[in-house]
């Protein structure tokens, strides 16, 4: 299969009862999530219009990925959020506990955060407050009592963390956040803020404590907050700031590309023709493409999320 040098993709808006109205302000629900790379996302228009990411992952792996892909199936999901109101304290296992928690072919949730827009005294939650362990979690999980042991972080925008799974964390009210992480969707809730319950919204307290007990050294002593690249086993979260000149970056056939405009007017081009992105916009180049450029028409910002090289 032949793949253009690169792909435009359908975004998906998923409401939440947190979310809010930047992501999608025609919507009458407020829109938490818009899935702008995902294994069921949709090529937008050339030959391929109406074709997922996992469909090409398994027809045309070498040429989408760089590699044949152990799964069969397209390894990541970049999504934009938007909290109007705090998201739940939760947890997601690694790719070991996935499987014994959830089953085989389970993925764990690693995932990073770029923090595109911060309120003032916006915050979020990162692991447990110095002092605090583990085990006192359990008797206070499912009430606001929990709230004493965790790690309140300000935020602004530009900030960037590293989140290996077992790191325990919520997002808070008045951010907009630009995340890529494994494609899997387990979420394990230790507290919800005293939502009502409803379905797709219960606690999770035993596997949660379950993940935490069982990844080596609570991994919040791991995560990582205002780093200016992320690598590690599943991706690479690179910025780049555009001021006038060319930046030449380059797939080498051995990885995807997904490029996001953080600001308006950033350009892609490649031998064959160019796609200009206004803010937010995101294309992705196949690995097969090859040499690229991208430029701005005037002071820009752009995150570029890869595989790793291996």
């Amino acid at each position: 299969m032949e793949l253009p040098p690169f792909l435009r993709l359908r975004p998906r808006y998923l409401p939440k009862v947190w979310g809010g109205r930047r992501l999608q302000p025609s919507s009458l629900e407020p829109i938490g999530e818009a899935w702008i790379v995902a294994g069921d996302s949709y090529v937008a228009g050339g030959a391929l219009d109406g074709t997922t990411l996992d469909e090409l992952a398994r027809d045309a792996p070498l040429a989408l990925l760089g590699r044949s892909g152990d799964d069969g199936d397209f390894p990541l999901l970049i999504k934009l959020l938007e909290a109007t109101q705090w998201l739940s304290v939760q947890v997601h296992p690694d790719d070991a506990l996935a499987r014994e928690l959830e089953g085989p072919g389970s993925r764990g949730k690693t995932e990073a955060w770029y923090v595109i827009d911060a309120a003032p005294g916006a915050e979020l939650i990162v692991g447990l407050r110095d002092g605090a362990r583990v085990g006192e979690l359990e008797s206070v999980a499912s009430d606001s009592r929990i709230l004493e042991l965790l790690a309140h972080v300000p935020v602004r925008a530009g900030d960037v963390f590293f989140m290996p799974a077992g790191t325990i964390h919520a997002i808070g009210p008045g951010v907009l956040i630009f995340e890529v992480q494994q494609m899997s969707d387990i979420t394990y809730r230790l507290f919800d803020w005293e939502r009502p319950a409803s379905a797709g919204r219960e606690l999770h307290v035993a596997q949660s404590m379950h993940v935490l007990r069982n990844i080596d050294l609570m991994q919040s002593n791991r995560a990582k907050g205002n780093v200016e690249r992320v690598v590690c086993d599943y991706f690479m979260l690179e910025e780049l700031t555009l001021s006038g000149q060319s930046l030449a970056r380059d797939t080498a056939g051995l990885t995807f590309h997904a490029v996001t405009a953080l600001s308006d007017g950033v350009r892609v081009t490649v031998d064959s023709g160019s796609a200009r992105l206004g803010a937010h916009d995101t294309v992705l180049i196949p690995s097969v493409t090859g040499s690229y450029t991208l430029s701005a028409e005037h002071a820009a910002r752009a995150l570029i999320v890869s595989l790793p090289v291996k």
